[in-house]
C-alpha cells in the first residue's frame, strides 16, 4: 500500500460527496461532515420530565401518546409518580 497524497486524498473526499449527493437526492436523507445523519421528516420530541427518557414520533399526538404511556408504565404503575 502506498502513502496518501494530498490528490489522492482530494480524489477520495470528491468520491465521498458525490455518493452522499446521490444518496440525498434518491431518499432525502443528507449525511453531514460530521457523519451526523439529516432526516427530512419533521420530528416532535418531549422529554420526560421526571427521568431522561425522550418520546419522539413524526407528529405532536404520537409524540404525546408515547410520553403518556412512559408515564403510565414507568412512574405511575410501579408505585406512584416518583
Amino acid at each position: 500500500m502506498t502513502d496518501p497524497t494530498p490528490d489522492s486524498i482530494a480524489a477520495a473526499l470528491a468520491h465521498r460527496d458525490a455518493e452522499r449527493r446521490q444518496i440525498e437526492a434518491i431518499t432525502g436523507v443528507r449525511i453531514l461532515e460530521d457523519g451526523s445523519i439529516f432526516l427530512p421528516a419533521q420530528t416532535y420530541v418531549m422529554p420526560c420530565p421526571r427521568c431522561p427518557y425522550v418520546a419522539s414520533a413524526q407528529s405532536e399526538g404520537l409524540a404525546v401518546r408515547a410520553l403518556a404511556g412512559h408515564l403510565v408504565h414507568e412512574h405511575i404503575r410501579d408505585g406512584g409518580m416518583e
